[in-house]
């Protein structure tokens, strides 16, 4: 995805990098129908959204605190 750009230049130029993925991303089958992985990433956002962008904004916050 667009992450993918950020880690090649940073490996590029010899910067340190990591990313936080979001749960409410989750991995999809391809086996499912295209409507029912849209559908099942729309069901975790809505029931987890809040909780999904605090814990990824914490565990950011901590991977920049631990550097310091």
């Amino acid at each position: 995805m667009d992450d993918a750009i950020i880690a090649e230049t940073c490996a590029a130029v010899g910067v340190q990098f990591g990313f936080v993925r979001n749960i409410s991303d989750p991995v999809q089958s391809a086996a499912l129908p295209v409507k029912m992985q849209g559908n099942w990433g729309s069901t975790i956002h809505d029931a987890y959204g809040f909780y999904t962008s605090y814990n990824g904004a914490l565990t950011a916050w901590a991977m920049l605190a631990g550097k310091a």
